[in-house]
């Protein structure tokens, strides 16, 4: 009887225990993402479970247990599941494998089956650096450099191409989530921009108008997360402060139900500046709604409105320079040189597989700018607003062992702008000097075929026609009589022809030939004094390349390698008057010869160490760029090495992971002297610039919610350097110092 009593009490545990046995679950989740980790392992004494699509893994074991998580593109990582149903995370590693998908030139593919040369960051990417801007991050590419004269005010070089760009991002094509960024000016209002409005980053590198239209330079692809992998709600809050005033705080909410998700963001960044008047003030808040009317149809509404403030400098001479590194240009801060910019940007992608081999991706955009720019020489009020939109047709056929892959479609943007000149007097604006009315037009048609063929060949050809036009109506003007100008570049085909061999699952390697041209912008025609360049033509060139791609020692480590000529001509180059307006000349033909080389992997990778993991990139970048025919006036500059582009140039990135979740990102860039003028008499020294961040990231409340603790400096040697110099600037302002030694600390909570 007392066999049978006890035998009553312990049923209970019993079937307790069994049942925690047959039921045991966990879910594998991204701590960066916080998105599921399909075909992450699940290792126990007693077997091994899989995490399906949705991140579960089914255990058959009693609780708590040790376990081991693993996964090709994470940290394996030990730990003790207490629960059924608990969340656990993992730590991503850098996707350095030939797996990562990039979009290239509209037609997703593995990296290592792309016929081009792109370069990509990832979220993890961005979170290495203070995450004020994409400077830091972009800079770690090869072949990509972005410069920051002053905070926000940044301009971007893909293989040289910022050379005609005093100020400003011209002659590269930007994308943000599908949706043309670009304006139809040619400008690209990247500064608007705060750093969470994106997620990933892709650049084309070199001409790509035939699938996106005008620029030499290249392409960037910025892009949010994508919709459907966002799988629950959350909360997430950001602040920081650091040297010179620093302050940023931001916020980020999902709220997701099964046919629709609702992102919410929200930032405001104020600093003091390291110079005098480099303040800057920015508030950004996006909304973003997706409908997911099946599960082959997103639509897709994204809007931000921005609101930035920030100082402009201005150029140092050398003796101002060595004088004080910190003082503003004289009259800048008199006359309050900066710009006050509100911007609201308004977008719906509509992307539908239609049948099982036909799918469309259109777009369509709106936008609208109040433009303020007091500066030495005048002040500029514009209000200038943008229609647009893009549309993509993607065919996919197989026969046999050949896949064919056809995507054509159009983009077409209009620009308005009611634009003002006045005299400056201490900030404030005066008289009106003149009033133009500015209608921009630009458009093209594209097509592309990729044909995967037997043998592992993958051939690409593509083709696009573009249309430019711009109207000046000038009504009003005290520096000249009035008119009305029309400028419609004659329409031009622009070719691309690629060929890729996968010499293994492993390797690949790819030639290509490709056309590209570049017109003037509005802003380059017509300048601030008042005149008209009617003599401006476009920039037209053709690019060779050959690529190689490889991923070696047991997939953990990958190399990419480029070579590439570029022969330009027409180049468009900056030179400044006497009284220091900025004027633009073509200045014949330039040859372009470079290597780009960068290489990352992972040096090390045991959990239980105390470097739990450690990874390296190295990313290195050689330029022989040379003016072929270039004269001005009785000057001759053939032969003399390209402004504004440094010869060589290194990045490197190490970023360890220790136990206890504690983490280093270490990364050192270093720049080869950098020519300043055409005739090659001034130089920018080279330099070493050093970053360093240090942080503690945990997951708490059974993996609920996670805290963040991080601290950093930025050029922790000290060093005298500038992130972009003024180029031909006259009287020798050419220099735009970068901030000394400068600290950063904050924190992250997500809910």
């Amino acid at each position: 009887m007392k066999q049978l009593y006890l035998a009553f009490l312990l049923l209970p545990g019993v079937v307790c225990a069994r049942q925690q046995v047959q039921e045991s679950t966990v879910f594998v989740i991204d701590a960066e993402t916080n998105l599921p980790i399909e075909g992450a392992v699940v290792t126990l004494k007693s077997g091994q479970a899989v995490a399906a699509e949705n991140g579960e893994a089914v255990l058959t074991t009693e609780l708590p247990v040790e376990a081991l998580l693993s996964h090709v593109s994470y940290i394996s990582t030990k730990m003790v599941i207490s629960k059924a149903g608990q969340t656990v995370y993992m730590q991503p590693l850098e996707k350095m494998l030939q797996a990562v998908e990039v979009t290239g030139f509209d037609f997703e593919r593995e990296l290592i089956d792309q016929a081009a040369p792109i370069a990509y960051l990832q979220p993890a990417d961005l979170a290495k650096f203070n995450e004020t801007s994409l400077v830091p991050s972009l800079n770690t590419l090869p072949g990509v450099r972005m410069e920051e004269r002053a905070p926000s005010s940044y301009r971007i070089s893909i293989r040289g191409s910022s050379i005609r760009s005093p100020f400003g991002v011209r002659n590269v094509k930007v994308y943000w989530n599908d949706l043309p960024f670009t304006e139809a000016n040619g400008t690209t209002p990247l500064n608007i921009l705060d750093l969470s409005n994106t997620e990933r980053v892709e650049v084309l590198k070199g001409p790509s108008g035939s699938v996106y239209g005008a620029g030499t330079g290249g392409t960037l692809l910025l892009s949010s997360a994508n919709p459907r992998d966002i799988k629950g709600n959350g909360l997430t809050w950001q602040s920081m402060a650091g040297s010179y005033g620093l302050w940023k705080h931001q916020f980020s909410g999902t709220a997701r139900r099964d046919k629709s998700l609702i992102e919410v963001k929200g930032v405001s960044l104020k600093s003091d500046g390291y110079r005098e008047q480099s303040f800057t003030d920015r508030k950004v808040a996006q909304v973003s709604a997706h409908l997911f009317p099946s599960a082959n149809h997103t639509v897709s509404v994204h809007s931000f409105f921005s609101d930035l403030n920030y100082g402009i400098p201005g150029g140092l001479t050398l003796d101002q320079l060595n004088e004080d590194r910190r003082q503003a240009r004289p009259g800048s801060v008199d006359r309050n040189s900066s710009i006050d910019q509100k911007s609201v940007y308004v977008g719906v992608v509509n992307d539908i597989v239609i049948s099982d081999n036909f799918e469309n991706k259109t777009s369509l955009l709106y936008s609208y700018v109040d433009f303020q720019n007091p500066f030495n020489l005048d002040y500029k009020r514009e209000f200038n607003s943008g229609l647009g939109g893009r549309t993509k047709f993607v065919w996919h056929k197989s026969a046999g062992e050949a896949q064919a892959h056809l995507s054509f479609g159009g983009e077409w943007q209009q620009g308005w702008s009611n634009a003002y000149n006045f005299g400056n007097v201490m900030g404030k604006a005066d008289t009106l000097r003149f009033h133009d009315d500015l209608l921009i037009k630009q458009y093209f048609a594209f097509a592309q075929l990729d044909v995967d063929l037997p043998g592992e060949w993958v051939v690409t050809g593509g083709l696009s026609r573009n249309y430019q036009v711009f109207d000046i109506d000038r009504d009003q003007s005290k520096v000249g009589p009035a008119f009305t100008y029309s400028n419609s570049f004659d329409p031009i085909w622009v070719p691309r022809l690629a060929v890729l061999k996968k010499l293994s699952d492993r390797q690949s390697i790819y030639a290509s030939l490709s056309n590209g041209f570049s017109p003037p912008t509005i802003d380059e025609v017509r300048t601030n004094e008042g005149s008209i360049n009617k003599n401006l033509t476009a920039e037209k060139g053709t690019n060779y390349e050959l690529g190689y791609r490889s991923s070696i020692i047991a997939d953990r480590w990958f190399v990419d390698a480029t070579a590439f000529y570029f022969k330009l001509k027409g180049t468009i180059v900056t030179r400044t008057n006497q009284d220091g307006v900025v004027l633009f000349d073509n200045a014949g033909n330039t040859n372009q010869k470079g290597l780009e080389l960068k290489v990352n992997g992972v040096l090390s990778e045991n959990p239980t160490a105390f470097v739990a993991s450690s990874k390296l990139q190295v990313a290195y970048t050689g330029y022989h760029f040379r003016f072929e025919d270039y004269q001005k006036g009785d000057d001759d500059f053939s032969g003399n090495k390209l402004t504004g582009v440094a010869p060589n140039t290194m990045a490197t990135v190490l970023d360890i992971a220790f136990k206890g979740n504690f983490y280093s990102n270490l990364s050192w860039f270093w720049s080869d002297k950098i020519p300043l003028r055409d005739d090659n008499t001034v130089y920018a020294d080279a330099y070493s610039n050093v970053t360093c961040r240090l942080g503690w990231k945990k997951q708490l409340a059974s993996g609920k919610w996670s805290l963040e603790v991080f601290a950093g400096v930025d050029n922790l040697l000290d060093q005298k350097f500038s992130w972009g110099n003024d180029l031909n600037a006259f009287g020798g302002r050419n220099y735009q110092p970068a901030p000394a030694r400068n600290y950063y600390g904050g924190l992250k909570i997500h809910l």
